[in-house]
């Protein structure tokens, strides 16, 4: 896919990880700050370099290059760390109402 068209994927996912907690300012702004560095540091790097991302924001089949593995990762891993947090935050958040 295209820079633009990734960019616009990434941003989606950061809002709707957004959008799924409740007003809670560190853990948003968490969030905001591992997604910034997925998209400026990462996604930016590999479109850079000359290569693409795929569909889903996941690695293009039959690219080898080290360093666009080590950005695909770092995407992977700050996107997962992202959905890890709105998971505790949702949790927390329903265990509270409850009580």
């Amino acid at each position: 896919m295209d820079r633009e068209t990734a960019i616009k994927q990434i941003n989606e996912l950061r809002d709707s990880m957004l959008n799924k907690i409740p007003d809670r300012g560190e853990q948003q702004r968490t969030i905001r700050e591992l997604m910034n560095k997925a998209r400026y540091e990462y996604l930016c790097s590999i479109y850079n370099a000359g290569f693409e991302i795929g569909e889903e924001l996941c690695a293009t089949e039959g690219c080898n290059d080290r360093n666009y593995i080590f950005w695909m990762m770092g995407i992977e891993r700050h996107i997962t760390e992202c959905e890890e947090l709105v998971k505790i935050c949702t949790e927390n958040y329903s265990s509270k109402k409850i009580i």
